[in-house]
């Protein structure tokens, strides 16, 4: 009997895990789905920044506010290089979570599957046990009643 027991605990404590690993997947994709806003928030601010940025045709500029444009026009473009590489990154990093989302549901699956197999097991060891018990019962049932007609 110690062994259904211990069979039992070992299911529940699959099921456990399995439940454990689907948290851990979920955690994955949101932060998988939180670096992507991100990534495309920093894509879209660096897309207006340079839209902004852009030289236009402005007459009557003297020699200091010309280089003070193009002072202004390289520092934004340096920002929209930081941040289009940042928004790289990020995107690196979500696709990396969702690898580590998709590693997490396979496991849980994986626990899932041991722990049906243990519910098979015990279901299995359940029905010889009974029927064992019912023979030994049909058993008894014929030995009293050889006894008894003698």
């Amino acid at each position: 009997m110690r062994s259904h027991e211990h069979v039992r605990h070992l299911r529940q404590w699959k099921r456990t895990q399995a439940e454990r690993e689907q948290s851990t997947a979920r955690e994955h994709n949101d932060a998988a789905a939180a670096a992507q806003r991100e990534a495309d928030a920093l894509r879209a601010t660096a897309a207006a920044c340079v839209d902004d940025a852009i030289v236009k045709q402005e007459l009557g500029l003297d020699r200091a506010a010309l280089f003070d444009r193009l002072r202004t026009l390289a520092v934004a473009r340096a920002h929209v290089l930081e941040s289009q590489h940042r928004a790289g990154e990020l995107t690196q990093q979500a696709a990396h979570s969702r690898e580590q989302a998709f590693a997490a549901l396979r496991l849980a699956a994986e626990h899932r599957r041991r722990s049906n197999k243990m519910d098979e097991w015990l279901t299995r060891q359940q029905r010889t046990l009974r029927r064992s018990a019912e023979r030994r019962a049909d058993w008894e049932t014929q030995e009293d009643y050889a006894c008894r007609s003698r």
